[in-house]
Parts: structure tokens; sequence; C-alpha cells
């Protein structure tokens, strides 16, 4: 009996997203702050497939997008 590994092609791709703020001083300190700025990027044991910044936060409807967008 022999296994179909070779016929049964998968590709697994890794969604990661993180989080960055733009300010160069204190939390602390009265006055603006700077940006938020959310990167969503896929990887695949190829590298990195694709990535998007954001201002702001990601949420269902930019994520579902991307994905799109990775699809074409």
């Amino acid at each position: 009996m022999e296994l179909d590994a070779d016929e049964n092609h998968h590709k697994f791709l890794f969604l990661d997203e993180a989080g960055f703020n733009l300010a160069k001083t204190r939390r602390r300190v009265r006055g603006q702050r700077g940006a938020n700025i959310t990167m969503c990027a896929a990887i695949s044991e190829d590298g990195v497939v694709g990535r998007r910044p954001c201002v702001g936060s990601y949420n269902a409807a930019l994520i579902i997008a991307f994905l799109d967008e990775l699809n074409q």
C-alpha cells in the first residue's frame, strides 16, 4: 500500500497580525499621541506571501478583503 502524499497538495497559509504605535514620546505625557498601525501578513512555507498595513485596527471585513486579495 502506497501513500498518496504526492497527490494531495496542501498549501498552508499562516496569518499574523501585529499592532504598532508611532508615538515617539512616553504614554503618560500630555499631548497628541502617535497613530496606531496594524500590520497583517500572510506567510507560507515559501516565505511572505502578502502583507498589508492599516491605520487603526483590523476588523473582520479588512481581514476578509486581505484574504480575497491573496486568493487572486
